[in-house]
């Protein structure tokens, strides 16, 4: 078995190798993170060549150098996510799907409240809304995890499809129902919080400004340490097939380890997606003063209106699913050392650093 971060020797026999270093498999399965090779469709007939990065251990002395190796892989992080969006662009209907879901079940709660249960006892009426609640986040959980699925995949060599991900999700259904539950009842729990803290009273005066000022920043502190540490768990339950909270410890430890590509990942999708915005902005205000002018004022608005939404819309879709793309790159990254690489060929293949051999 080679050694955590170091590429196997392509001198070996033909084999199938894990993005863990492990030569496997054992009978389908990888022993070291029980990768199963046999759970994705093999790509079709190519040359595919290996690129690896520099591992994590290489990387450099000193904070200004080390943030500017994160940002620099940030950046291939987010080139090898646009490649593999680029190149199944279907995973998008997995957010959409997420989208619709929500609405349907929305709809359907709205429907029995006020058909069933508007005289009914406020318990009835709790209960009802927590289910929808954690319904809620399970879906938008169960279709991400759908993506990452699809996206190791393409990562490992694979040619992913819908089914693909959604097989993802099943085989972890028990963990991304757990997860589900976790995740919104602390996001209940500080938004209560931060609702609280915005009520603070504490007397008038100077006095009573600053606790709420100190009391909203503790808040802001208590959300920024739980998204930090739970940023890869659900690549972490995906690829490693564990429970929520021995997700929350893996991830806490890969995020030590990754926390400038963490943050220059999210710098960057805002300016991307601003970047995406703004002439999509501009390109809807035109639209709408053409429409004004031809057809009055409310076919102006009306056009510029819908733009706007469509427009936000489908970036929302594209955002979401190359988040979840950016996920899988970092957890492989985070976990092997090397970042997952593009490759043009006549397929547009796009492999991991270790792959299935195919001389």
């Amino acid at each position: 078995m080679s050694q955590q971060g170091t590429p196997p020797d392509r001198n070996q026999t033909r084999n199938a190798y894990c993005m863990c270093g492990d030569f496997g498999p054992n009978n389908g399965r990888c022993d070291v993170c029980g990768f199963n090779f046999t759970s994705f469709r093999q790509p079709k007939p190519q040359s595919i060549t290996l690129g690896p990065s520099g591992p994590i251990s290489n990387r450099p002395d000193g904070f200004l150098a080390s943030i500017a190796y994160s940002i620099n892989n940030s950046w291939r992080l987010h080139k090898v996510s646009w490649g593999v969006l680029s190149h199944d662009k279907e995973l998008i209907i997995f957010p959409l799907l997420a989208i619709v879901s929500f609405l349907v079940v929305l709809a359907f709660g709205i429907v029995i409240q006020l058909s069933f249960l508007m005289d009914a006892p406020i318990t009835v009426s709790g209960t009802l809304f927590g289910l929808i609640y954690f319904l809620v986040f399970f879906i938008f959980v169960y279709f991400e995890a759908a993506v990452i699925g699809a996206a190791r995949i393409r990562f490992h060599g694979g040619d992913p499809n819908l089914s693909d991900g959604i097989r993802t999700s099943n085989a972890n259904l028990k963990s991304l129902i757990l997860w589900a539950v976790v995740s919104g009842t602390v996001f209940l729990i500080l938004t209560s919080l931060r609702t609280l803290a915005r009520s603070l009273q504490g007397g008038r005066g100077l006095y009573g400004l600053v606790l709420r000022i100190v009391g909203s920043l503790v808040i802001w502190l208590l959300d920024a340490i739980w998204k930090g540490t739970t940023y890869l768990v659900l690549p972490v339950i995906v690829y490693e097939q564990v429970y929520p909270i021995t997700a929350i410890k893996r991830s806490t430890n890969l995020v030590r380890h990754t926390w400038g590509e963490i943050i220059a990942g999210e710098f960057g999708f805002g300016i991307i997606f601003f970047l995406l915005m703004l002439p999509l902005t501009l390109n809807s205000a035109l639209l709408g003063l053409l429409a004004g002018s031809s057809f009055g004022f409310g076919a102006g608005l009306s056009t510029f209106f819908i733009m706007i939404v469509t427009t936000v819309g489908l970036l929302g879709l594209i955002e979401s699913a190359l988040r979840s793309i950016y996920l899988t790159a970092l957890y492989e990254y985070a976990t092997t050392g090397f970042i997952p690489s593009v490759f043009a060929s006549d397929s547009d293949v796009i492999t991991n650093s270790w792959v299935l051999e195919t001389e």
